[in-house]
């Protein structure tokens, strides 16, 4: 509920400081340990790759609610985009 309402994405673009031009980019690695490991560093390297051609992409890093925010920013090491890390519930 609530994803196609435009106030309620209006009101979460604004949460985080995406414009209504802005497009924005959902990175979803996986819940799973094993997922990160194989899927996170090949969607930063994309991010990364699609920043340079697009330079009003916003990227946001969805955190699945399994996994610990912390942990995950370890296993990202030292990033070179802009990215919001969203933690979900």
């Amino acid at each position: 509920e609530g994803v196609f309402d435009k106030k309620e994405n209006d009101r979460l673009r604004n949460r985080y400081g995406v414009k209504a031009d802005d497009v924005l980019l959902g990175l979803m690695p996986g819940s799973r340990d094993s997922e990160i490991k194989h899927h996170l560093h090949i969607q930063l390297e994309t991010a990364e790759w699609l920043l340079k051609k697009f330079p009003r992409l916003k990227v946001a890093l969805l955190v699945a609610p399994t996994l610990d925010k912390e942990k995950l920013q370890l296993a990202m090491g030292d990033i070179k985009i802009p990215l919001r890390i969203i933690q979900m519930s």
